[in-house]
């Protein structure tokens, strides 16, 4: 029986070693309010480990400045950047903001209700803040 449980712990703990994620990439410093991180890879690659590594400070921006600013018209903005007529974002920055919510849900961060909309949409602050003037 102990030889049972060893084998079922060991190759749960080589599935999930197997499946586990990657993370390419660190961060290099986080003091006095600024953080500098470094990551390589692929799109997807970077996005997931920008996430990944971030997630906490990416989760405040969010809720205390994106979500706030936009209030009830972020749906709309969301909608602006889907839809590609005014703002066109390339499809391999899309796959990299749908990595970063992945990243951030791997790091223990709940995304009920964010998806990689909010991201772009996050990047693109600047340029929906010109779309409305």
């Amino acid at each position: 029986m102990k030889n049972i449980i060893l084998s079922l712990f060991f190759s749960l703990l080589l599935f999930q070693l197997t499946y586990s994620q990657q993370v390419n990439g660190v961060i290099l410093s986080d003091t006095a309010n600024i953080t500098i991180v470094k990551v390589w890879g692929t799109h997807q690659e970077r996005g997931f480990a920008y996430g990944y590594l971030v997630a906490e400070k990416i989760e405040e921006m969010y809720y205390g400045y994106i979500l706030p600013h936009f209030g009830t018209l972020l749906p709309y903005a969301k909608s602006v950047i889907q839809e590609g007529v005014h703002i066109t974002i390339d499809s391999l920055y899309v796959e990299e903001a749908k990595a970063v919510i992945s990243g951030i849900v791997y790091a223990g961060i709940d995304t009920t209700g964010v998806d990689y909309l909010d991201i772009l949409v996050s990047n693109s602050f600047l340029d929906l803040e010109g779309l409305g003037g």
